[in-house]
């Protein structure tokens, strides 16, 4: 791993000129007035933090905190991808709950699921119904094993009719 520096007044590599990184003198790939490229010590990672210094003719500099930028990568989770009938579940009980709020959603219908989702921490599912008006639930979830459903109904004129949470709980069947 190298570690690009910007600065000025570096001068040349004659003399005693050096990158320390955590302490640990770090061998120079390159250096100029105006920019060094140093290999950040193997006793140095992983950290989640890396203190730089650059001495230039014996007169070090302040030593500047770079943090994460050399700490191991985390693993992402693979959570338990949950299956995706629950996800039509969660509408459909989202349904309900809006017609019990006033809100009169067309329910046994023909609803276009289309995935929206961007990202790997959290999924977002539109369903559209086209009928005598246009209906749009959007559900959205984080990645996790057993997540809560954020949903949103709006009407054709985009205007929110109904907002609340499907609890996953609501969506395991009965044994």
């Amino acid at each position: 791993t190298q570690l690009r520096i910007y600065g000025r007044n570096f001068g040349d590599l004659k003399g005693t000129n050096t990158v320390t990184m955590n302490g640990i003198v770090a061998a120079v790939s390159y250096w100029s007035d105006d920019e060094v490229i140093a290999v950040v010590p193997a006793s140095s990672l992983p950290a989640r933090e890396l203190r730089v210094a650059v001495t230039v003719n014996g007169v070090p500099s302040d030593e500047y905190w770079l943090y994460g930028i050399c700490a191991a990568p985390t693993p992402t989770p693979t959570p338990t991808p949950i299956p995706l009938d629950r996800v039509d579940v969660a509408r459909n009980i989202a349904i309900v709950k809006a017609h019990n709020d006033g809100v009169n959603v067309p329910y046994s219908v023909f609803w276009i699921k289309t995935d929206l989702s961007t990202g790997i921490g959290s999924k977002h599912y539109q369903y559209t119904y086209y009928g005598a008006s246009k209906w749009i639930i959007d559900i959205t979830y984080p990645v996790i094993e057993q997540p809560d459903f954020t949903v949103n109904v709006f009407s054709e004129w985009g205007l929110t009719m109904w907002s609340g949470m499907v609890y996953y709980w609501e969506t395991v069947p009965y044994m």
